[in-house]
């Protein structure tokens, strides 16, 4: 057993001015002998929580706060990142900082985690000073030592014990509760939540990385939408705020909307849903343009609107549903998700 003393140290107190009066989420590393200290400033719900670093011999110090901090800070496209903790490589030659940021570049609302590269660089006559290659918002390279991910091919019908994790690589926001595989289907409970605009507060999107080149994907849904804004879909994603969708549901009648999100601004085409609540949605990639296409038995294929251009680095492919504006809890049934080769 740890019997700790009863006298604490004070280790340090705000006083940079980037960091007013508020100091959180201490994380200490040591290096070469040094002990470097993490933490973040500024309230997590504000667009200016931010990160800075101190060093000490010892500890309990002196602690000396770097005159760079903050070494995270917000920039036009993220908000608020902090909130730190650090992680080496697989095989231990890189060391990796993560923390949280808001969901979109507006403060406040869901928060997300994001991941990059710290480094250290020689600062004479002290210790070497840390900073962060961020916060970054493109793709950037697998870290030393880890496998990068590939796509899984195929047809998954939703028929075994448990989701393939091999192929639903992530899960956006998920409610564990809200989802469930049964009688050969993925069944998601809807919720009040949405991606559109400035929100970010949509539960449950199944992903799965879609493979370099061209292919095709595609899903059946089932969904009794009957109040606006009820969406099942098919969805070509980046991130939360760069997305296409296909979505089957109800806007003022039975519809079917194609649509994008690029950097928060949304845009839609709407469509009548003439076949009902049970349908099949696809997608098809053709270089850096997405054609989406719904047919009520998989053999006679509509196509919808016009073809959208659009470059997702690093792009998943997946489905999902939300009850926007009525918040009903419907369950949206997934018969099938299929990911291939173009069709000949």
């Amino acid at each position: 057993m740890v019997t700790l003393e009863t006298t604490l140290t004070l280790c340090m107190a705000p006083s940079q001015p980037w960091e007013r009066s508020w100091q959180e989420g201490a994380w200490v590393h040591k290096r070469n002998g040094v002990y470097y200290m993490l933490w973040s400033s500024r309230l997590y719900a504000t667009p200016n929580y931010s990160t800075g670093f101190a060093t000490a011999p010892h500890p309990l110090g002196p602690w000396t706060k770097h005159p760079s901090n903050p070494i995270l800070a917000k920039t036009e496209r993220v908000s608020g990142p902090g909130h730190v903790s650090l992680a080496p490589s697989p095989d231990g030659a890189e060391l990796f900082i993560l923390y949280h940021t808001h969901c979109t570049s507006a403060a406040g609302g869901a928060r997300q985690l994001a991941i990059d590269r710290l480094r250290f660089a020689p600062d004479p006559p002290g210790p070497d000073r840390m900073f962060v290659e961020g916060p970054s918002v493109d793709p950037q390279p697998y870290p030393s030592g880890a496998a990068p991910a590939q796509a899984v091919l195929g047809l998954d019908e939703f028929d075994g014990p448990a989701l393939d994790r091999r192929r639903w690589t992530a899960i956006w926001n998920e409610g564990p509760r809200e989802w469930r595989l049964e009688g050969g289907r993925l069944k998601i409970e809807t919720r009040n939540g949405d991606l559109r605009g400035a929100r970010a507060d949509g539960r449950n999107v199944f992903l799965q990385h879609a493979p370099a080149g061209d292919w095709d994907a595609g899903t059946r849904a089932i969904f009794p939408a009957r109040e606006d804004a009820e969406m099942a879909f098919l969805t070509v994603w980046r991130d939360c705020r760069n997305f296409l969708a296909l979505k089957v549901g109800h806007a003022g009648g039975p519809t079917l909307i194609v649509a994008r999100q690029t950097n928060e601004e949304y845009s839609e085409q709407r469509f009548d849903n003439e076949w009902g609540d049970s349908l099949h949605l696809r997608v098809e990639k053709r270089g850096t343009l997405y054609r989406f296409l719904a047919s009520p038995d998989a053999v006679a294929w509509t196509p919808l609107g016009e073809p959208i251009e659009a470059r997702f680095d690093g792009e998943k492919v997946g489905l999902g549903a939300f009850a926007t504006d009525s918040g009903r809890h419907i369950l949206a049934e997934f018969d099938y998700f299929s990911l291939d080769p173009p069709r000949r």
